[in-house]
């Protein structure tokens, strides 16, 4: 497998644990937060 693939393969997985995790969070308090937010918390998270 070539770096690129193993890479792309990587990030779509980082996408789909995170809709994962939004998903159990929805289900958990019955709320969703909007796009701008989420953003605004991811990248204070990863980006410092």
């Amino acid at each position: 497998m070539s770096a690129e693939l193993y890479d792309q393969f990587a990030a779509n997985n980082r996408i789909d644990q995170a809709i994962t995790e939004a998903e159990a969070e929805f289900e958990l308090t019955g709320e969703a937060i909007d796009a701008k937010t989420a953003f605004d918390e991811l990248e204070k998270k990863y980006l410092g």
